[in-house]
């Protein structure tokens, strides 16, 4: 047997019309694990960005850097005799001592002695020299060698080495400074960089 199917009435129909009316579909949730990786993705992808930025820049700056190094104009390099002398020497006298053309008041040897012998021997020296109005001294000093080739059996001629090299400090010593107008190497005919011309006060 067949049986009848139920039929819907018309207010069935109206009922349930009014009820489908009212029912909203269910939103999507957003899931919180997913939205945390999202921000955190454009967080890292923010820093990254920024650090590379970063990196441009600095890597112009270092580029502006170098380059302006490079385009800067080198220094004039200061003659030695520049570096050995007071500005007491006028020029008419520097181009004499230059050429050696001087008449030397008296002179003072130094080979042989150590660094504190010389010390002493150079202010005495220059105060006997001011004391009977002396005008142009000439100190020896000797050239000297360099460390590297220095042993206990050439020691005296290291001394000599440092003698040279600190005989301009020691012209300006508290003792005789005031007595010392000016100094610079000798010409060659009288020791050349092995010796000094000193020009007293008068």
């Amino acid at each position: 047997m067949t049986k009848d199917k139920k039929k819907i009435s018309s207010n069935d129909l109206k009922l349930w019309y009014q009820i489908v009316d009212k029912v909203e579909p269910i939103k999507k949730r957003d899931n919180p694990d997913t939205k945390d990786q999202e921000q955190s993705s454009i967080d890292a992808g923010s820093i990254i960005s920024r650090d590379v930025n970063q990196k441009k820049i600095i890597k112009k700056k270092i580029s502006k850097d170098k380059a302006a190094i490079k385009l800067a104009p080198s220094k004039v390099p200061i003659k030695k005799d520049e570096l050995l002398k007071f500005t007491g020497i006028h020029r008419r006298l520097e181009q004499k001592m230059s050429r050696g053309q001087i008449d030397i008041d008296s002179t003072l040897d130094l080979h042989g002695m150590t660094q504190e012998e010389a010390k002493h021997a150079i202010i005495n020296f220059i105060k006997v020299a001011n004391k009977n109005n002396l005008k142009i001294i000439l100190i020896i000093t000797g050239k000297g060698i360099s460390i590297e080739n220095t042993n206990t059996r050439n020691k005296n001629r290291y001394e000599r080495g440092v003698l040279n090299k600190n005989l301009p400090a020691w012209l300006q010593m508290p003792e005789i400074r005031d007595y010392v107008n000016g100094y610079r190497y000798a010409n060659q005919k009288h020791g050349g960089e092995g010796a000094y011309y000193i020009l007293l006060k008068a």
